[in-house]
């Protein structure tokens, strides 16, 4: 029975690819907090932060691809009012991710928002192991406290060798 499973062992990897890297998926999420101070009685909101994105590596040394799936924004810390309502515009590097109109109540999370295939890609924006992420908003309204927090959760699926 030994002899048969070491022939089968020894069969499958016989016909494994030799010259090629090994290759294999990773899905991660990533947060990125950024603080916003002195914008009360402002209508616009402009964030950039780097996020680092390198645990995606893993085992491996390179990326081949990298995709964001999905995107989750908690307001947290917010008093004037509890919610800021407006249409965002979100990247990374400088490949736009989404625009559209959310309402950030404090303290929930947004629902998941799906990115979509043609605009998922961000190979081309990882440096070091990190990336530039830049949040703009348009309030409906002005923004009532001076200073909260914008949580972003990204879900980030890569293939690395």
């Amino acid at each position: 029975m030994k002899t048969v499973l070491l022939l089968c062992a020894v069969f499958v990897f016989s016909n494994c690819e030799e010259d090629g890297p090994i290759q294999f998926a990773v899905v991660d999420e990533f947060e990125t907090n950024a603080t916003v101070t002195g914008l009360k009685g402002a209508q616009q909101v402009d964030i950039d932060k780097s996020m680092d994105v390198s645990d995606l590596l893993d085992n491996g040394s390179k990326f081949v691809s990298a995709d964001v799936e999905s995107v989750i924004i908690t307001l947290k810390d917010y008093d004037g009012g509890g919610t800021i309502t407006g249409g965002f515009d979100l990247k990374i590097g400088g490949k736009p991710l989404f625009n559209q109109s959310l309402t950030l109540k404090s303290g929930v999370p947004s629902s998941a928002i799906t990115i979509p295939s043609g605009s998922s890609d961000i190979l081309s924006s990882i440096t070091g192991g990190n990336v530039q992420v830049k949040l703009n908003g348009s309030t409906a309204s002005p923004i009532s406290d001076n200073s909260f927090t914008l949580n972003l959760k990204f879900k980030i699926k890569a293939v690395v060798e």
